[in-house]
């Protein structure tokens, strides 16, 4: 009996029970549905069994299913057991279903680790509805696989893997309890579910990063730019940046000290800021205004105090032509496919970072230092050694391949008067423009970026003193007050850029005095 037979038989409402293959029935209720019934012989007696609905989606079985739940009672009743006394004794057994084995194992297992909510998710979202009342000497290799396989995880087919792990180790927890003898999800392959086992391996070479830092200038807010650039060149793991408080830095010293509780690795670890990086640093400073957080959130009534876990993958999506906004989703052109870069992902800058110092020879001990990784064996173990002055020299030295001073001081690129539109309200700072310096040289990169460092360092430490009430809802999109007074000037009209130091500011929108 094929699908079509299936569905005009359950509509039939007849309750008279129709064959569809060996040992399997489907009987129509008056309902309109119809019900899967396993009919065999267990020592000369009639048995049957209610197997579940017929249909598609939640809660319901395809003929493929019910099939398969008919290949494991008959190989009940070959043993010579009876498949409804087992059932009945395996449910009533310390109520020892898959879901109470579950709740046992989350109660351990969830005090470990960071983020508790993410298997309790996985449960609920793939395997709950399928296998939570199942008593869990009755699940099969062949349930766990098909589970798995129904899961719809797109190409990577990252949440079938992750299903699969996790009911591996609810299985085993099992068997540690007692209640099994193996655990039937062992041996599963998982290139037979589709999955990819390879790792990434995608990272920006040096002829990409320059048209990405482009284009991430051009489309993306300013504090999600500056985000970006902090993680190619400071390595650093994405929620370990923007989880990030004030208190942990030292901008005198140019220290950033990641504690342990934040780490990936359970480690602190103290990071040196390349002098290039300053200007960047104490500008997320002056556009964090008054908040803990070096991003802070961008929204009033957001579940956490800095910018969200998912913020720069969605930027990043978007420049790819995907938005993330279910059936909202509109098409989006692809700007990175145009400009001729390949797909890559936020914590792909984290391997560029990793990728390009290697080129730039820079040892391999050096360059786990800069990742935070933890070293295996002895020597990991005696080797307290962090390494900091040849990680500060090993970052300079890519700031410099990038030209990262060069982009943000000197201003030899045209763009870059557009890129740092900063929006000064002259209603609640009265200010005035001073006339623009001449641009420096690329050879002066370095001493001007030393200046403004400096400059934006006492700036930033007198803020840090007077703590300014002005809450950041206030200011104009949500965008943080200037601790900045300036002289008067002539000449400057609406909609002209002058340099500042490291920032320039828009003409646009601000009250121009002249004396």
């Amino acid at each position: 009996m094929n699908h079509a037979q299936l569905i005009k038989t359950a509509a039939s409402r007849s309750e008279q029970k129709v064959r569809v293959a060996d040992n399997l029935y489907i009987k129509p209720l008056k309902s309109g549905v119809g019900s899967f019934i396993y009919r065999g012989t267990v020592a000369g007696k009639r048995i049957e069994i209610v197997l579940g609905q017929f249909g598609n989606g939640p809660g319901k079985m395809s003929k493929s299913d019910a099939k398969n739940q008919v290949a494991e009672l008959q190989r009940q009743v070959k043993e010579g057991k009876n498949p409804k006394l087992e059932i009945k004794k395996l449910a009533a057994a310390l109520q020892d279903t898959f879901g109470s084995v579950t709740q046992d194992y989350f109660e351990g297992y969830c005090r470990t680790i960071d983020h508790p909510g993410r298997p309790r998710a996985l449960y609920t979202n793939y395997v709950a509805k399928t296998l939570g009342e199942l008593p869990v000497s009755y699940i099969t290799r062949i349930m766990v696989r098909d589970l798995v396989n129904s899961i719809d995880a797109g190409v990577k087919r990252t949440a079938n893997i992750n299903v699969l792990r996790l009911i591996d180790k609810i299985l085993d927890h099992a068997v540690e309890l007692g209640m099994l003898e193996t655990n039937v999800a062992k041996g599963i392959n998982r290139k037979k579910i589709g999955a990819k086992a390879e790792p990434r391996e995608r990272n920006l070479s040096f002829e990409e990063i320059p048209i990405v830092l482009a284009i991430l200038r051009d489309h993306v807010s300013r504090d999600n730019y500056l985000a970006f650039i902090l993680l190619l060149i400071l390595g650093v793991r994405k929620n370990e940046l923007l989880q990030a408080k004030w208190t942990e830095f030292d901008l005198e010293k140019q220290i950033w000290l990641l504690p342990n509780g934040r780490s990936k690795t359970k480690k602190s670890i103290a990071i040196a800021i390349p002098e290039p990086l300053m200007p960047i640093l104490l500008e997320v400073k002056e556009r964090s205004g008054s908040s803990d957080y070096l991003f802070p959130a961008r929204r009033n009534g957001s579940n956490v105090p800095h910018t969200g876990k998912d913020t720069l993958n969605t930027a990043l999506s978007k420049l790819f032509g995907k938005e993330n906004k279910g059936k909202k989703s509109r098409p989006l052109p692809n700007i990175f496919e145009a400009a001729g870069i390949p797909h890559f992902t936020v914590h792909d800058l984290r391997r560029t970072c990793s990728s390009r110092l290697s080129e730039l020879s820079v040892p391999d001990e050096i360059i786990e230092k800069i990742l935070n990784h933890t070293k295996a064996g002895v020597r990991g173990t005696y080797n307290r050694y962090d390494c900091l002055k040849e990680r500060l020299e090993a970052q300079t030295k890519l700031c410099e391949k990038l030209g990262i001073a060069s982009l943000l001081v000197t201003g030899t690129d045209a763009a870059v008067a557009e890129e740092v539109k900063t929006e000064v309200n002259s209603a609640a700072i009265p200010a005035t423009i001073a006339a623009p310096a001449p641009v420096p040289t690329a050879d002066a990169s370095t001493a001007k970026v030393a200046e403004a460092t400096t400059t934006k360092k006492a700036l930033c430490k007198s803020t840090d003193d007077s703590k300014p009430s002005h809450p950041q809802a206030n200011w104009p999109t949500g965008r943080s007050p200037m601790p900045f007074s300036f002289a008067g000037t002539q000449g400057v009209t609406s909609g002209q850029s002058v340099s500042l130091n490291s920032l320039r500011i828009s003409g646009e929108n601000i009250s121009v005095t002249t004396s």
